[in-house]
């Protein structure tokens, strides 16, 4: 979950599996399954559902919502959220 680490920083992808292991197993494996199914020689959008835990860990850890959070990140040209 590289990609995970690198947008919501290790702090949270240490904790998140600790605290909420049953959402990490399910986010882990939707991540592999659309890893699978990505083809290189084609562009286009992932959608990718995140538990409500990891969110709220981000906005804990972070200290601000998680909308913001993405706004603020290196990637929020390439990330869209959507939801609370």
């Amino acid at each position: 979950m590289i990609g995970c680490a690198l947008f919501s920083g290790d702090k949270v992808m240490e904790r998140f599996p600790q605290e909420n292991m049953e959402d990490y197993i399910e986010m882990y494996r939707d991540f592999e399954v659309k890893k699978r199914c990505i083809d290189t020689g084609k562009e286009g959008k992932i959608t990718f559902k995140l538990p409500v835990a990891f969110t709220e860990l981000v906005q804990d850890v972070a200290g601000e919502s998680f909308a913001s959070f993405v706004k603020k990140s290196p990637y929020a040209d390439k990330i869209v959220h959507k939801g609370k």
